[in-house]
């Protein structure tokens, strides 16, 4: 069942009986009436369509667009079960125009058109109905009724000039109406967000061996002038600039490597600022004093 959401729907008994059929185009007519719904007309009649726009725009529906509606000869179901899709239209005949002298049947109004954009562009997203001109009778597209006439098959009609010369000039401007519905009708796929750069991660923590350190206090001072204990030169290169920045090791000696002797006396002045006396102020860092150094300059310590 496929019923347009924005028209009236009126369904004649051919909704129920005609063939089902897959759309596959539109023809666009006139209906020579000044009639606000032209039911009654296919209720007497061998031929219906499936839509009638009125002229204040409104859409009527009378077939399903999935059944069969007789409007167009040999486009209203052919091969694969394809049928196109009919749009019966106001024209204010026998108020307008005399309803004889095509020549001056009137233009679709804005009203209609307005109309005709969103239900082809209904036509597009619910059937696949191409929002182009029509190339052929079996083609998909949007066409008017007297673009194929002739008497030898394939045709629309044998004789005929719906929906009148003024429509048939418009067709073009209903297309590009329609592809304008139908693409403020879709939802814009916004462009790729850019990733959201993380904030610059924080350097961990260097990370300084209690153990490394007292073993580098205790051989360094041994060793020539800079010379640096195995595996424990980088932990006391944060040792010594940790006192530098406590004043207690002057720059050039710090940042070496090497827990020299001066490295030794530095270190005993921090551990007697943190409040070490005796052997606990003998210049060989031990876990209480290393950790207080790292909390405040930034390191971590372990065994």
């Amino acid at each position: 069942m496929a019923r347009y959401p924005h028209a009236d729907w009126d369904p004649i008994p051919e909704t129920e009986s005609q063939p089902r059929t897959k759309p596959w185009g539109v023809v666009l007519h006139t209906a020579v009436s000044n009639s606000k719904n032209i039911k009654n007309v296919w209720l007497g009649s061998s031929v219906e369509s499936h839509f009638y726009v009125a002229e204040d725009g409104n859409v009527l529906q009378y077939v399903d667009t999935e059944r069969v509606a007789h409007c167009q000869m040999d486009g209203n179901y052919f091969s694969g079960g394809k049928g196109h899709i009919s749009i019966e239209t106001w024209d204010g005949a026998g108020r307008v125009w005399d309803g004889r002298d095509v020549k001056r049947l009137p233009r679709w109004n804005a009203a209609q058109i307005a109309s005709f954009a969103t239900l082809l562009a209904w036509l597009n997203k619910s059937h696949g109905v191409p929002l182009v001109k029509l190339p052929s009778v079996f083609g998909r597209g949007i066409g008017w009724h007297a673009q194929y006439t002739g008497r030898d098959y394939p045709r629309f009609n044998e004789s005929h000039a719906c929906p009148a010369p003024a429509r048939i000039a418009q067709v073009e401007e209903v297309i590009a109406a329609a592809v304008r519905q139908a693409k403020a009708a879709t939802p814009q796929s916004k462009p790729p967000s850019k990733p959201q750069s993380k904030p610059p991660s924080k350097p961990a923590k260097p990370l300084v061996s209690v153990f490394a350190l007292a073993k580098a206090a205790k051989s360094d001072p041994k060793r020539a002038q800079g010379g640096v204990t195995s595996g424990a030169a980088d932990d006391v290169k944060v040792v010594e600039n940790a006192l530098k920045a406590e004043g207690l090791l002057p720059t050039r000696y710090a940042g070496d490597g090497s827990f020299g002797s001066l490295t030794i006396e530095a270190y005993a002045k921090w551990q007697r600022r943190c409040g070490y006396t005796g052997k606990d102020a003998d210049g060989i860092p031990g876990t209480s004093s290393v950790k207080k150094l790292g909390d405040k300059h930034g390191f971590r310590v372990g065994a």
